[in-house]
């Protein structure tokens, strides 16, 4: 059994002269004070129960762990601003002052958890384990306040199999370890499964309360889904050794804070809310030595490591992708871009129109590209001129018989574009073959996430 505990407190004051101010003295930066005090007291129990059976035949092994554990905590806290205290060395915001701001606030949380682990082998080359855990947490509704999270692991130590003594001098140990399970999160705040309530203004000298905050009742466990698929290799002895991993998570029911809503309902937003699902996979890659000798009394110890991840906005509600994706600016200059979150895209994604080169002519000299067309129809770059074609390359035409011009930003109310193109400016594809370069031309051009990440 083990028992923790951790108590902190914490102390904060400022004093602002008049000396330092320069306005009058009824402003509320005059000789202000302000304190915060902050208590915290934390108690963590743990009980451990393990059985290890014992086999008559010993290529059998098996241990089975049952945890329980419990986490409780309580913190308080109060501060208050005063301004106007007498000029001199009177800094306290007990000394009689003007009350500027002042404020308490009280927490409490619990949560608990029941754990059961095996873990069988046999001859040491093939081993098995399997995870149960049951999770409960305060910060949940009475009908969500429990989550259930399940995993099972594998290893094969292939150095270990008869076929593989060939390589006993140098290989000591060659392993396969998949793994499969869920995990969970829970919410940072507190109390979510209550109302709650502020000071709001005052009127004819009596204050006010306003609602805080909505009840969450049916909040639940943020859930990781998770793979892993692994192997691992040491060589000489230990002097070189090295991981490979490969791993698929999904996150599903997404804890999102500050969640938007319609007003109407009285509220602008929610403290949390379950909504969409983040995927994220990739590998990595560890290499290290260890006391390599270079030297008579000199040795080095190396590590490397070098790994991709790539993530994928599985899910999202579509007022939740309203809210994050404003529209397109077209006032915007060079060189900025839109971000949007996007089902079947990564998060840090950049959209904007794709660039296909520079347009050799201007409008008023399109029969001469058109001719140019004809001596080199396979070199585009010697005729591309910001006329409108289909989606088979044809030229689109007016009425008149002219080709149709591309242009920027039509607006169909005043019958005016923001901009016509000529010789010399960027070519934007015209993703639908209108002849507008306009918010239906946006396309996904990329991630600001790295191509790899590694250190030596």
């Amino acid at each position: 059994a083990m028992v923790n505990m951790n108590a902190s407190t914490y102390t904060e004051t400022s004093f602002l002269p008049s000396a330092l101010v320069t306005t009058g003295w009824q402003n509320t930066e005059v000789n202000r004070s302000y304190m915060r005090d902050y208590k915290s007291l934390q108690f963590t129990t743990r009980h451990n129960l393990i059985f290890t059976p014992h086999f008559n035949n010993s290529d059998h092994f098996l241990t089975m762990t049952a945890q329980y554990e419990l986490y409780s905590g309580t913190n308080s806290a109060q501060e208050e601003r005063t301004y106007g205290l007498p000029t001199g060395n009177i800094t306290s915001t007990t000394i009689g002052s003007k009350l500027d701001d002042a404020g308490t606030s009280t927490g409490e949380w619990r949560s608990m958890s029941f754990a059961y682990q095996s873990h069988y082998s046999y001859k040491s080359k093939y081993s098995l384990g399997f995870t149960l855990r049951a999770e409960g947490n305060t910060k949940f509704g009475a009908d969500q306040k429990w989550g259930f999270f399940p995993a099972i692991s594998g290893r094969w130590n292939i150095s270990d199999e008869p076929w593989m003594k060939w390589s006993e001098k140098w290989l000591n140990m060659l392993s396969i370890r998949p793994g499969y399970g869920w995990s969970g999160s829970a919410p940072s705040q507190d109390y979510l499964m209550y109302s709650t309530y502020s000071p709001g203004s005052s009127y004819l000298g009596v204050g006010s309360f306003v609602p805080g905050g909505m009840r969450l009742t049916t909040l639940r466990w943020e859930r990781k889904k998770e793979f892993n698929l692994g192997s691992d290799i040491e060589l000489f002895d230990g002097l070189i050794s090295g991981a490979i991993n490969y791993y698929d998570n999904t996150t599903d029911d997404q804890l999102m804070s500050n969640y938007s809503i319609p007003s109407t309902t009285g509220y602008t937003s929610l403290r949390y809310k379950n909504t969409g699902a983040l995927r994220n996979r990739g590998w990595e890659l560890n290499i290290s030595t260890s006391k390599v000798k270079l030297a008579k009394d000199f040795t080095m110890s190396a590590y490397f490591n070098i790994g991709q991840n790539f993530n994928e906005v599985v899910e999202m509600e579509k007022s939740v992708l309203d809210n994050n994706n404003p529209d397109y600016d077209f006032n915007e200059p060079n060189g900025d871009f839109l971000g949007r979150i996007q089902v079947g895209n990564p998060l840090g994604s950049i959209y904007g129109f794709r660039y296909k080169g520079v347009y050799r002519y201007s409008y008023r000299n399109y029969e001469k590209a058109l001719e140019q067309q004809q001596k080199y129809p396979n070199n585009p770059e010697r005729w591309s001129c910001p006329i409108v074609r289909d989606s088979e390359g044809n030229v689109v035409y007016n009425a008149d018989g002219k080709p149709k011009q591309i242009v920027f930003n039509y607006d169909t109310e005043d019958g005016k574009p923001q901009y016509y193109f000529k010789g010399g400016d960027a070519i934007y594809e015209d993703i639908n073959f209108d002849g507008n370069i306009n918010e239906l031309d946006l396309v996904y051009l990329g991630n600001s996430n790295p191509k790899a990440q590694g250190g030596f």
